[in-house]
């Protein structure tokens, strides 16, 4: 019988924080490997104002809010993941799930 492989979830999370005068804002995120093709199950934002992806190759995929991101592909490669920033907050977190 042909073996059916299970399908995989990544999780990858991104923080964005507002720089002040004499303190520069700051991306973060680990990237994670995405060996093939991923659709967007689960998206969860704190303070954000849509997101967007950056492979490590440069490639970037925006989207105006989490209900624009799920059910969106993503093609493999190596991504991060980083909230835009509310207008007047100074720190948002976002969370995805993807499933391939």
């Amino acid at each position: 019988a042909a073996h059916v492989s299970e399908a995989a979830e990544y999780s990858i999370k991104g923080k964005q924080i507002r720089g002040t005068p004499g303190n520069n804002a700051k991306l973060e995120s680990s990237p994670v490997n995405i060996p093939k093709e991923a659709v967007i199950i689960r998206c969860e934002t704190a303070g954000a104002d849509g997101l967007w992806f950056q492979e490590r190759q440069g490639r970037i995929i925006r989207f105006d809010s989490c209900d624009k991101a799920r059910n969106a592909k993503i093609s493999k490669g190596v991504w991060s993941v980083y909230p835009n920033l509310k207008t007047r907050v100074n720190e948002a977190g976002i969370s995805i799930v993807l499933k391939d």
